[in-house]
């Protein structure tokens, strides 16, 4: 007898194992818990303003040559001048006119070691917000053999502005 028992009790052991929760209550209360009652809303955007360019930066290259290295440079500053005085008496800014540095480098014959004659190269950064100020560079730069228009890049003038106004949206 002690063996039928046990032999029941170890049958019906793993079939309780089995056994499936039971769920009870009210049709609303089984609604509460099965469709919980939060509504979660996500809302996404995505936006792209545009600024379009208002000035352009162009640089000039102004070469000079000459057997002597002072009347190279003297050269070079001397067009780099009467290019200042044109650009201002056509009504841009001085501020507007920068100039770089300039690079000198003497040129050498076939088999020379004394330089045949020295060349000086400087740029020059032109700021412009107007065709009209282009149309006077271009002017410039077909008049003077030693002057040559080597880039434009444009920008906003206002972009640290429109970068903050974008930056304080987020």
């Amino acid at each position: 007898m002690t063996r039928l028992i046990s032999c029941l009790l170890f049958c019906c052991i793993p079939l309780s194992a089995f056994a499936q929760p039971e769920l009870k209550g009210s049709p609303n209360e089984l609604r509460h818990f099965l469709h919980p009652n939060e509504k979660i809303v996500t809302l996404s955007a995505e936006a792209e303003e545009k600024a379009y360019s208002d000035r352009a930066i162009i640089s000039l290259v102004i070469t000079s040559e000459d057997k002597q290295l002072s009347t190279s440079i003297a050269n070079n500053s001397a067009i780099r001048e009467s290019i200042s005085q044109q650009l201002v008496s056509s009504g841009l800014n001085p501020d507007y006119i920068k100039s770089s540095k300039f690079s000198t480098s003497p040129q050498y014959g076939w088999f020379g070691k004394k330089p045949d004659s020295y060349k000086v190269v400087n740029r020059m950064a032109v700021t412009i917000t107007d065709e009209s100020q282009l149309k006077t560079i271009a002017t410039v730069t077909d008049s003077k053999e030693e002057v040559e228009l080597s880039d434009i890049t444009f920008e906003h003038s206002q972009k640290t502005l429109l970068k903050a106004e974008s930056n304080s949206w987020l």
